[in-house]
């Protein structure tokens, strides 16, 4: 049986946490994102994607593609 020291679990830990945190902070400043798919129309897609230009400004790009007409939309809590 092999007995670990509890500086090495410690480290361990320690480690396994830093890990998270890194990739935590790279998952937060993502630069695009995907819309959710929604229940009013199904099959509209989205993506927005954020860049940071040379001039400290912000560039948005804002994709969206199978769009039903506006016209054939009910609203929300509306049934007919």
């Amino acid at each position: 049986m092999k007995v670990t020291d509890s500086k090495t679990q410690s480290r361990n830990i320690i480690i396994a946490v830093a890990m998270v945190l890194i990739i935590f902070t790279f998952s937060s400043c993502a630069t695009k994102a995907i819309f959710l798919q929604s229940a009013v129309v199904p099959a509209a897609e989205g993506s927005v994607s954020v860049k940071e230009d040379g001039n400290k400004n912000y560039v948005i790009k804002v994709k969206i593609s199978n769009l039903a007409d506006s016209q054939s939309l009910q609203p929300l809590g509306m049934h007919m």
